[in-house]
Formats: structure tokens, C-alpha cells, sequence
């Protein structure tokens, strides 16, 4: 291979793994939004009146059982980014392209990640301690 050749075909990985990052993030995005909708809907149903007090207790741990999981996941992504941006990082600066303007969606799932984390320790104190 040729020197231009090697370029281009730096130039392709960092292409295939920027979309590989957006399409990762966006698909993420989605999964947080869902998760943000059902533990709404399900905070909301806490506070009707019609439910025993004991099922009520049941609801922010389910919540923070899945707030949990959400963490995780979190957590796993935003280790995947700082690796990908990384690597992107490094073949940029290899074929001194100017590299990726931002890896914005580290820092916003990092947040999720910490978010997620309060609002199931928050579940669980409410639980624990809240008025039914």
C-alpha cells in the first residue's frame, strides 16, 4: 500500500467509527427516553389513591431496580465512548486530520449515569422512609 492509500483508509475507520458512535448514542438516547417515559408513568400511578399502601411501596423499588440498570448500562457506555474517542483521537492525529469536533455524548451519558444512580437511591429512601 501506498502512503495515500493508508490515508484513505484511516480516513474510512474514522468515518465508519463516527457513525458507529452516533449510531450507538442515538440508539442509547432512545433507550433513556423510554426508560424516563415508563418511570414517569409509574411515579405518577404511585400517587393515585386508589392503591393500597402496601402495593405503593412496591413501585419505587421496582423503579429503583431499574434506575440500577439504566446506571449500568450507562456506565458500559460511557467506558465504550472514551475508548472510541480515543481511537479516534489517535488516527486523527496519525493522518494529521483535524479530529472529531466533540464527544459530546460522553459527558451527557455520564450525567445519566449519575442521575440514574440518585434517582434510585432517592427510590429507595422513599420507599423506605416516604409517606404511603
Amino acid at each position: 500500500m501506498t502512503p495515500l492509500k493508508d490515508i484513505e483508509f484511516v480516513r474510512e475507520q474514522i468515518s465508519m467509527l463516527i457513525s458507529l458512535y452516533e449510531h450507538h448514542l442515538d440508539l442509547f438516547w432512545r433507550w433513556i427516553t423510554l426508560y424516563v417515559t415508563i418511570t414517569s408513568a409509574l411515579s405518577v400511578y404511585i400517587f393515585n389513591k386508589d392503591i393500597a399502601s402496601s402495593t405503593r411501596r412496591l413501585f419505587p423499588i421496582l423503579i429503583a431496580v431499574a434506575s440500577w440498570g439504566v446506571a449500568f448500562g450507562c456506565f458500559i457506555m460511557w467506558s465504550w465512548l472514551r475508548e472510541l474517542e480515543k481511537s479516534v483521537k489517535r488516527m486523527a492525529s496519525e493522518i494529521n486530520a483535524p479530529a472529531y469536533p466533540s464527544f459530546l455524548g460522553i459527558r451527557m451519558t455520564f450525567a445519566a449515569l449519575i442521575v440514574s444512580l440518585l434517582f434510585a437511591a432517592f427510590s429507595l429512601l422513599y420507599a423506605r422512609f416516604g409517606s404511603f
